[in-house]
């Protein structure tokens, strides 16, 4: 073979390589400037502390109806550079991170359909390091093409039957798996009034077009993926991702306030380490009225 025979083999053989890491959404920039700080929305449904204690606050209120979004600075970290082969075969040696279950025994069968279409969405999904991942943007807009029925939905401060009732299910589960392995919750909302469904009450999360969203931060440095399973009436997700001495531990939900007219708050803590000692301390605190306050229509 000639000389430049050899060297055109080669430049294919490189601008292969380039494609499979573009197509990866790896970047070769070798470049090492300082750490950019970005800014991620966040509401006031999560607060953070490192290293400290969090206190409760019984009058801070995060009733979904009048909750008002706060912007909190989150630090980006640089993404690491690993070997293409073990981007490849990232899902043969993941572990699970953490895994989220809600039971959903008792629903309709429209409501079962809404939650199979939502969480079918999510099912697979890959999540880059520093990614934010949202809920709504994943699942997309909820329509009777895709297969949505009419089901039980809270609005306006009424219970009424719309398409994807019950899709909130999905978003509790992935609160639930985003909890446990130990990810940073950048926004959650809880619902207006208590769902059987989500049992205890202070671990759901709702979701409504276009202003409630349930999101969080792939924050190990590698890429995670989730996996979903429904068995015996629960739907179960699984985060997988890179073993990096992380764990998670999750207190609560406790009472911290009950009313006369039924109206109560909890409060729910996530404390993160990292090698065995606390990086993170995150509360979640919800407030919900009594149902008898959203009649059905």
């Amino acid at each position: 073979m000639k000389e430049s025979e050899k060297i055109n083999l080669a430049l294919i053989f490189l601008g292969i390589f380039l494609g499979i890491l573009s197509f990866l959404g790896i970047n070769l920039n070798f470049n090492t400037e300082k750490k950019q700080k970005t800014e991620y929305p966040a509401q006031n449904t999560v607060s953070e502390q490192k290293l400290d204690s969090v206190k409760i606050h019984p009058d801070n209120r995060s009733d979904d109806i009048t909750k008002k979004e706060e912007t909190s600075a989150v630090e980006q970290k640089e993404i690491k550079m690993f070997p293409l082969s073990s981007l490849i075969t990232i899902e043969k040696n993941a572990v699970i991170l953490g895994t989220g279950k809600t039971d959903f025994t008792g629903s309709s069968k429209d409501r079962i359909i809404n939650i199979n279409i939502g969480s079918s969405k999510i099912d697979g999904i890959t999540i880059k390091p520093n990614e934010e991942f949202s809920t709504l943007k994943t699942i997309g807009r909820i329509t009777a093409r895709k297969g949505y029925k009419l089901e039980a939905n809270i609005r306006d401060g009424k219970t009424v039957m719309a398409l994807g009732g019950g899709v909130c299910q999905v978003s509790t589960t992935l609160f639930r798996a985003a909890l446990n392995a130990g990810l940073k919750i950048t926004r959650r909302y809880n619902h207006s009034y208590p769902i059987e469904y989500y049992y205890p009450q202070g671990t759901d999360a709702a979701i409504a077009y276009p202003y409630k969203d349930f999101k969080f931060i792939n924050d190990t440095g590698y890429p995670i993926f989730i996996k979903r399973k429904i068995e015996n009436s629960q739907l179960i997700f699984d985060i997988y991702g890179t073993n990096i001495g992380r764990s998670a531990k999750i207190n609560g939900p406790y009472i911290t306030k009950k009313e006369k007219d039924g109206s109560f708050k909890t409060i729910l803590y996530q404390e993160v380490y990292q090698d065995g000692k606390l990086a993170r301390k995150s509360s979640f605190p919800s407030f919900y009225l009594p149902k008898s306050k959203f009649p059905h229509e």
